[in-house]
Formats: structure tokens, sequence, C-alpha cells
């Protein structure tokens, strides 16, 4: 398998599961602004979406979409139990958590943001009112979910986790303390301390510093 990434994106999420699950990979760096790999190919020729993750699989075919590609990786890896068995309560729970990351978060708040934020399409400070609004709706009600419970979706690490680092480490973008909500910056400290999320952050920091 191949995962095409770019450093301290949502594709953080995939290359975590991918270490956790133990599965071999290939990690090929993508800009994401020029749309272009790091061997020069045209990285809309790979993903016509011109979006990360794609997780280009052993036949060649592409699968994208971060939701997806997490649940694929983790059927892939059973024995590393990152996703509960098809057809139980414990995935379609699972699926909720993903698909509120994925919409509430990531796409509805930090998506409009970051690309007003490039393109200079709003001042900073109606961009903060947006940002803080939002996010502050989310964060408070992430924080009582995590008062009771070490991870989000089970009694262990899953994809949901995986998925809600990547979103979470962006929240220092929007100038948000996490102590606001203590539950959920405790949550976060964790996943910080797992020996797979330093060796992915390890990597993804390198990346990113090449970058800039």
């Amino acid at each position: 398998m191949k995962l095409y990434a770019d450093a301290m994106s949502c594709s953080l999420a995939s290359h975590l599961a991918l270490l956790a699950a133990g599965l071999p990979f290939e990690l090929v760096w993508v800009d994401n602004q020029a749309k272009r790999t790091d061997d020069g190919r045209d990285y809309y020729s790979i993903n016509p979406k011109g979006l990360v993750p794609a997780l280009e699989l052993d036949d060649g075919s592409v699968l994208t979409e971060s939701a997806a590609v997490l649940q694929y990786i983790g059927d892939r890896a059973p024995q590393a139990q990152l996703v509960p068995p098809p057809g139980s309560e414990a995935r379609y729970r699972l699926q909720e958590w993903l698909n509120f990351i994925a919409t509430e978060l990531h796409k509805s708040v930090f998506n409009p943001y970051f690309s007003a934020h490039k393109q200079n399409a709003l001042p900073p400070e109606a961009l903060q009112r947006y940002v803080l609004g939002l996010l502050e709706a989310r964060l408070d009600y992430l924080d009582p979910q995590l008062r009771n419970r070490e991870w989000l979706a089970a009694e262990h690490f899953t994809v949901a986790d995986a998925y809600l680092l990547a979103v979470l480490n962006w929240v220092q973008y929007a100038r948000m303390p996490m102590q606001r909500w203590p539950a959920l910056s405790a949550y976060h400290r964790r996943l910080l301390e797992l020996p797979v999320v330093r060796e992915v952050m390890r990597r993804e920091r390198e990346r990113y510093a090449k970058k800039a």
C-alpha cells in the first residue's frame, strides 16, 4: 500500500493508523498546495479530488476520504482492534464519531479557516470570531464526553482517536487555550504520550519543518 499524505494535515490520522496497525506501507509526501508529490508527479493524476489522504491499494486502486481510509486500515489488521467488527453496534458508534469529526470539526471549522487564511478572504478579526464561535461549541460538546473515559469510541485507542488527534493539533492555530476544556486537554496529552503517536509526530514534524 501507498499512503499519500501532507505533513500535519488530516492525513496524519491515516499515517498513525497504519503505524498502529503494523501494516507495511510506503509513505509518499504530497505538497498539498502545489498538488505535486515529492517525486514530481501531478497529484491530481493519483487523486482527482486533489485532497489527502489517498491510499493506493495493492491492486492499484485508490481509496480516499479519511473516514473510509481509517476503517479500511483497521479492517486489514483486526488484531490491532482499531475498529470494532463490521455490523456491531460499536462499529456504528465509531462511524458516528468519525462523521462528527469529519463534518463538524474538520470540514465546517478548520477547512474554511485555513482556506480563508491562505487567500486573505477575511480580516483576522472576522476569521477569529467565526472560528472561535464554531470551535467553542464543538469543544464544549466534546469535553463532557471524555470526562469519564480515556478514549473516544472504545475502552482502547481506535481510529476515531487518530482522527481527533489530527484535528486537535490544529487548535493551536486558532489560538484557543485547551485548558478551558480540562477533560479534552487531558485526553490530548494522553494521546501525545502514546509511543506510536510520538513516532508519527516525529515524522510529521520533521517533514513539516522541511516545508517551512
